[in-house]
C-alpha cells in the first residue's frame, strides 16, 4: 500500500488545483480519478466564465458576494502569476488580458442585456439596473495594484451621481434590452488545466486513472482509500466529487439542475451574453471563437411555444429545446436536461 502525505479523489478543477498547490508546497499527493481521463465529467461540461463580480451586482446582501469574488481574484493573482501563459495582469485601472492564442484567458467579455421592455414601470427593477451598471464600472475602474478587492466601495455617495444617470439612460430608451459590457471574461480551460497538471507531475504528483474510490476507513492517524484498483494510505484526503460526496459522509447535498445545451454554428463575431430580467428569466451564451460552439444555459425555466433559430442547430444529449433568436429575448426549454459535447 502506498503512503503519500495527500490523497485528492476526483480528477476535475477542484481536484487538479488542490494537487498542484500541494505538490507546489512539496507535499506527495495521489490524485484518484475513476474515468481514464481527467477533467471528464463536470469540468469538462462548464461554460468557462470568469466571473469577476458583475453578475453579482444585483444581489442584495451589501456586497458581500461581490467583495468575496473580488477577494479571489485576488487570490488567482497571488498564487498563478509565475504560470507563463496566465495571461491576466493586475494594473491600477482594472485587469488586462494580454492576448495569447494558448493563454489562459480570452478578452472575449461577457455583455449583460438587462430587459427594460415592459420593465420601466417596475421601480426597483430599473434602479437594480442602474445600480448594478455602476457598481461594474466601480470593478472596471478597481485598483488590483494595491489589493484592495475586498473594499470595494459600498453604495454610497460616490455612486449616487452614477445611478441617476444611468436611471435617465434606461428611461429615456426605446430598446427591448439595456446592454452593458461588463467586466466578466471567457477562458480557455484545457490550457489552464494542461499547465497546472504538467507543473503538479514535475512536482512529484501521481495520478492514478481508472480507479474508483469504493470506501474510505481511518488507521490510526492515517486514512485508507480503499479503490478499485488497490488501496492508498495518507495523513489527510479531499474528496473532489460534488454531490457524490454523499456516498462517502453523512453531509445531506441539495442537487439542482442547471440546463445547457451545446450549441454549434454560432458566427465567429458573436458576443457572450447574460440576459438578465425581472422575472428571474436568464440565458447565458458563450461563444468559441475559433470553433464555433456555444453554451446556451437557463436560470429559470418555463414550458413555452418557440420558434427555432434557422442558422443554429442544437445537440441535446437529454430532452428537447426550442428558442428564439437573440434579438427575441428569452429562451425556454421544455425539458431539464445536461448537454456535454466532446468536440467542446
Amino acid at each position: 500500500m502506498k503512503t503519500f502525505d495527500w490523497i485528492i479523489v476526483g480528477g476535475g478543477v477542484a481536484g487538479i488545483s488542490l494537487s498542484e498547490i500541494l505538490t507546489r508546497e512539496g507535499h506527495s499527493v495521489a490524485l484518484i480519478e475513476k474515468n481514464n481521463k481527467l477533467a471528464s465529467e463536470t469540468t469538462r461540461e462548464f461554460h468557462e466564465w470568469v466571473h469577476t463580480g458583475s453578475l453579482y451586482t444585483l444581489v442584495k446582501d451589501k456586497m458581500k458576494t461581490l467583495k468575496y469574488v473580488l477577494g479571489s481574484l485576488d487570490d488567482l493573482l497571488e498564487f498563478y502569476s509565475s504560470f507563463s501563459k496566465m495571461n491576466l495582469k493586475p494594473s491600477e485601472n482594472g485587469l488586462k488580458i494580454v492576448e495569447d492564442e494558448k493563454g489562459w484567458f480570452n478578452p472575449n467579455y461577457i455583455n449583460f442585456k438587462y430587459r427594460i421592455k415592459n420593465r420601466k414601470f417596475i421601480i426597483p427593477w430599473i434602479y437594480a439596473i442602474s445600480r448594478s451598471i455602476a457598481l461594474i464600472d466601480g470593478i472596471r475602474q478597481h485598483d488590483w495594484l494595491r489589493r484592495r478587492a475586498g473594499i470595494l466601495e459600498s453604495v454610497t455617495s460616490k455612486y449616487y451621481l452614477p445611478i441617476l444617470k444611468n436611471l435617465i439612460k434606461i428611461i429615456s430608451t426605446n430598446k427591448n434590452f439595456f446592454k452593458v459590457q461588463t467586466t466578466d471574461f471567457t477562458t480557455n480551460s484545457r490550457y489552464l488545466l494542461g499547465d497546472m497538471i504538467a507543473t503538479a507531475v514535475n512536482n512529484g504528483l501521481e495520478i492514478f486513472t481508472n480507479n474508483e474510490l469504493i470506501e474510505i476507513k481511518n488507521s490510526n492517524e492515517n486514512v485508507i482509500a480503499n479503490c478499485s484498483k488497490g488501496s492508498f494510505q495518507a495523513k489527510n484526503m479531499v474528496v473532489c466529487l460534488g454531490a457524490k460526496i454523499e456516498k462517502f459522509s453523512n453531509f445531506k447535498i441539495k442537487k439542482s439542475f442547471a440546463p445547457i445545451a451545446v450549441v454549434k454554428k454560432i458566427k465567429a463575431n458573436s458576443e457572450s451574453f447574460v440576459e438578465l430580467d425581472y422575472f428571474k428569466k436568464m440565458c447565458v451564451l458563450d461563444p468559441y471563437d475559433s470553433t464555433g460552439f456555444a453554451e446556451l444555459g437557463f436560470y429559470y425555466l418555463q414550458v413555452e411555444k418557440f420558434k427555432m433559430a434557422k442558422d443554429i442547430v442544437i445537440q441535446p444529449l437529454l430532452g428537447k429545446i426550442d428558442f428564439q433568436d437573440d434579438v427575441g429575448g428569452s429562451y425556454a426549454t421544455n425539458s431539464n436536461f445536461l448537454i456535454a459535447d466532446d468536440k467542446l
